[in-house]
């Protein structure tokens, strides 16, 4: 079920310029809303002889006041290529609300490589037991 109109914090940024890169927009749109978001993903586009994919990016506000401010100040924003073409971007509610998580479930394994001593194993020889391992040389 989708959150009502105001509670949307989630918009998408479209038809931006395939040659646009993310630290160019995220600098343009720091301009704009500097610290009202708390996510964002940018996607570049594709030039293409049979055909163009424009940039597109997502941004998710803090409150939804902040969401009105941002599309009243940089929906039909202009950007011009350096070919001279313009691009007007639209700003519209992103159709999934839903952000990714950032924290990852940290794995039971990470970081033990250095624990333990080092053995020296042959799982395909069943027959041979697991020996720690002894420096071969010693440096004066």
């Amino acid at each position: 079920m989708s959150k009502p109109a105001t509670e949307r914090t989630k918009v998408v940024i479209r038809n931006l310029p395939p040659t646009l890169t993310a630290d160019a927009f995220t600098a343009t749109i720091n301009k704009h809303v500097q610290g009202t978001y708390d996510w964002m993903a940018y996607y570049p586009g594709k030039v293409s002889l049979k055909r163009t994919a424009f940039s597109r990016a997502f941004i998710n506000f803090s409150t939804a006041e902040a969401v009105f401010a941002f599309k009243g100040k940089f929906d039909g924003h202009v950007f011009v290529s350096t070919r001279g073409t313009q691009y007007r971007c639209s700003v519209e509610y992103a159709p999934f609300q839903k952000v990714p998580a950032t924290n990852q479930k940290r794995l039971a394994m990470e970081g033990t490589i250095d624990k333990g001593t080092p053995t020296l194993c042959c799982n395909s020889r069943p027959h041979m037991v697991c020996q720690p391992v002894e420096p071969c040389c010693t440096s004066p």
